[in-house]
This record gives C-alpha cells, structure tokens and sequence, in this order.
C-alpha cells in the first residue's frame, strides 16, 4: 500500500507572498485614495454646472453667462441632496468636506451666475430622516 504524502505551502513561502500583497497594498492604496479624491471634485464642479445651466437657461457651462432673467431664487434645488440656498447664494457640498458657492450679480434681466473654487466646508448639518444638508459653512 503507497502512503499519501500530504505538501503545503512551506513557511518561507507563505512570508514571500505575504511581502509581495503587502508591497501591492501599499503602492495601490494611495493611488486609489487619489482617484477617488479626483472624482468626488468632479462631481462637485458637475453639481455647481448643473445648477448654473440651470440659472442661465442654456446648455453651455460658463458661468459668465447672461442669465436670461433667471433669479437664484427661482432654481429648484429641493431635489438636491448637497445644495442649500441661504443670502442669495446657493452653496454645493460635496464629499470629502468640500463645497462650492454660486452667486448672481447684475439685474434679474442680465444676472450673471458666477461659482468660487472648490472650497473647504464645515460644520455641515444633515437632516436625519431625508440625509439633506440643511446648514453649514463653506470657507
């Protein structure tokens, strides 16, 4: 009768991939953590653009657009999660504390609809029920 050896994985060898993962992870994880950083700014400015195309009744982006009598109290931001509307400026939070503030400036007939830079927000308060953004700061 033939015995049945049984081989695994020898202890070096185990260590020799362990390294191999934990070189990976540490190249990979920063990369990762850039990435998502990037699209998180990305759909904050695509938020803000959203909103002034909105105000500016046309298809085109810039935010120096004539707005066509449009007033920043007229746009509809209760489907929004991450915008609040308070002083005649409507502010878009994103992740990673970041928000974005959209202002008008000119008369009702040819209001200007004009966003700041991504800017660093703080003490953002959330509805619980709803998950909407009811206050915060955005410096």
């Amino acid at each position: 009768m033939l015995k049945s050896v049984i081989k695994g994985f020898s202890l070096l060898e185990l260590v020799v991939v362990l390294a191999v993962m934990g070189t990976l992870a540490a190249v990979a994880v920063p990369v990762f953590s850039s990435v998502t950083d990037n699209s998180s700014s990305g759909a904050l400015q695509s938020s803000a653009d959203a909103l002034i195309k909105a105000g500016n009744g046309n298809a085109q982006s810039d935010s120096a657009d004539a707005g066509r009598g449009v007033r920043i109290a007229d746009i509809d931001i209760s489907g929004s999660n991450d915008a609040v509307l308070s002083g005649g400026v409507i502010t878009v939070y994103g992740q990673k504390d970041q928000c974005i503030q959209i202002s008008v400036s000119g008369t009702a007939s040819d209001a200007k609809f004009v966003k700041s830079d991504i800017k660093a927000s703080s003490s953002v308060v959330t509805d619980s029920a709803t998950g909407k953004v009811t206050s915060g700061t955005c410096a």
